[in-house]
């Protein structure tokens, strides 16, 4: 630094002048995109194992068999609702003996 101030005190000779340059790297554009992406992506990948969400942009799923996926579906509720009343009424039968007394 005290360099430069010194040559920049001394008058330059006429047709010459001395300049310092760091040395620098040539790096294609392409290269830097590269990375830019990279990281990006870790940092997707990093957000997606903080959270562990699953995100569904779209299915194609033909007509019939999402029907079938629904029926089958509605036929699989029937034993839960049953269990969730049995366990309803067990639950309304001892809180009712209670609060009878």
């Amino acid at each position: 630094a005290q360099r430069l101030e010194a040559e920049r005190q001394k008058p330059a000779e006429p047709d010459v002048q001395r300049l310092e340059v760091e040395r620098c790297e040539v790096v294609k554009l392409s290269d830097i995109l590269d990375a830019v992406k990279e990281v990006s992506q870790n940092q997707a990948l990093l957000a997606a194992q903080k959270t562990n969400n699953i995100v569904i942009f779209n299915s194609n799923i033909p007509f019939g068999s999402m029907v079938g996926f629904m029926i089958k579906w509605a036929l699989a509720s029937i034993p839960a609702f049953l269990i969730l009343t049995a366990i309803g009424a067990l639950l309304w039968a001892v809180f009712g003996a209670f609060l009878k007394k």
